[in-house]
């Protein structure tokens, strides 16, 4: 499905986000088993695989969270480098109760307004005269069964 903004929102084309409007157990315990192989499968075509639940994991030392958030955003990197393991955590624990909502603000200012089924959120290109357009791949979550 393709959405439009005037924004960003703070996305890059390389970036590809698992989105879900409500926890789903099975698809997120899917994807924690294959993430490394949906990660590589992503680098292969030139996309950074987010999935949120991961942030705390990649955080938990701190030079792999430091090389991973300059990475992501290289922009930022000086003050990234004054941070501590400390500060991020703090952050973390104060964003996550609102990543939802935020998510949720992400698909109200691309005009969707219906449900979040569990899928992948990309942006695909910038332009100053067209505005940002993005990709919203939503999937059946009934294909990942219990094991």
């Amino acid at each position: 499905m393709i959405l439009k903004s005037t924004k960003s929102m703070g996305f890059i084309p390389s970036q590809i986000l698992y989105v879900e409007g409500d926890y789903n157990d099975d698809l997120n315990r899917f994807i924690l088993n294959y993430f490394e192989i949906i990660a590589d499968e992503c680098k292969k075509i030139n996309l950074n695989f987010i999935y949120l639940p991961k942030i705390n994991e990649w955080i938990s030392d701190q030079s792999s969270w430091k090389f991973l958030a300059s990475y992501f955003y290289p922009s930022m990197r000086s003050k990234i480098k004054s941070l501590s393991i400390r500060d991020l955590h703090s952050s973390v624990a104060e964003i996550a109760p609102s990543l939802q909502d935020n998510i949720c603000q992400y698909f109200e200012a691309l005009g969707y307004r219906d449900e979040i089924r569990p899928g992948l959120l990309r942006l695909v290109n910038e332009s100053e005269t067209e505005g940002c357009t993005f990709e919203y791949f939503f999937f059946d979550s009934n294909l990942i069964k219990k094991r």
